[in-house]
């Protein structure tokens, strides 16, 4: 079953920068909606977790924790919109995974728009895995800025629901 999905994931490395999928990036157990949290830190630990049970190989949620943190150090990950994307690059990561968590009551992070986050998309990569990870942060990037994706996520009722408005925006992009 772990060679599927490895197999999976390897299929949306090879693929263009214009047929990346979020399908094959994101799934419902690392998907959680209406979390409490009181800061940047305590939303990356969540999110640590998240990659850390939601995964089908050993993913130690400390190194996750620092890795994400790291990089939110370097400069905030707020695309605006009441949307954040923590992400980062680890060497023990075969394949792209990341992690969504709807935050109630939204969170001020001091967004460059001044907007409180409503929602973070985590993203972990391979660490040689450069061009993939603007990729996937560039579609991101789109559905949020162009497609009213965040709006679409954070209304899903559940986080199957997440997941399936996820896979519409895959095909509606594959559609364009």
């Amino acid at each position: 079953m772990m060679s599927d999905s490895l197999d999976q994931h390897a299929t949306a490395v090879e693929r263009s920068a214009s047929d990346v999928r979020l399908g094959d990036v994101f799934c419902c157990a690392r998907i959680r909606l209406k979390a409490e949290v009181s800061n940047k830190r305590r939303l990356i630990e969540v999110l640590s977790k998240l990659f850390a049970n939601g995964s089908k190989h050993v993913m130690n949620k400390d190194t996750v924790f620092r890795s994400l943190l790291e990089r939110e150090n370097l400069g905030s990950t707020c695309v605006g919109n009441g949307v954040m994307i923590p992400h980062s690059r680890l060497h023990s990561l075969p394949a792209p995974m990341g992690a969504i968590v709807g935050i109630e009551p939204p969170l001020d992070v001091d967004a460059d728009d001044g907007k409180p986050v409503s929602l973070a998309c985590g993203l972990l990569v391979p660490a040689d895995c450069s061009d993939l990870h603007i990729r996937v942060l560039a579609r991101l990037a789109e559905g949020f800025a162009e497609h009213g994706l965040n709006r679409r996520l954070l209304k899903a009722a559940d986080e199957a629901e997440v997941f399936d408005q996820l896979l519409q925006f895959d095909n509606e992009m594959l559609h364009q």
